[in-house]
């Protein structure tokens, strides 16, 4: 039923894993490193950040929890 699209090597597992790593830290650092300029320069949309990006992740971990249970 398979069409091999899928390949499960040990390398092909580990460039994915430190591709999704390397790629999640440079976001998050560059997320670090420019939200105060980003936030001076929008204005009151990105006064609070933080607090939007919090309920998001919320929203995703809610899902992802509901998703498993049910």
């Amino acid at each position: 039923m398979g069409f091999k699209l899928m390949n499960f090597e040990t390398t092909s597992i580990l460039l994915f894993v430190i591709g999704a790593v390397l790629g999640t830290f440079y976001i998050l650092y560059l997320y670090g490193k420019y939200a105060v300029k980003i936030q001076q320069k929008t204005g009151n949309m990105t006064q609070n950040i933080n607090l939007i990006l919090c309920f998001i992740t919320a929203g995703f971990a809610l899902f992802t929890f509901l998703k498993f249970v049910v």
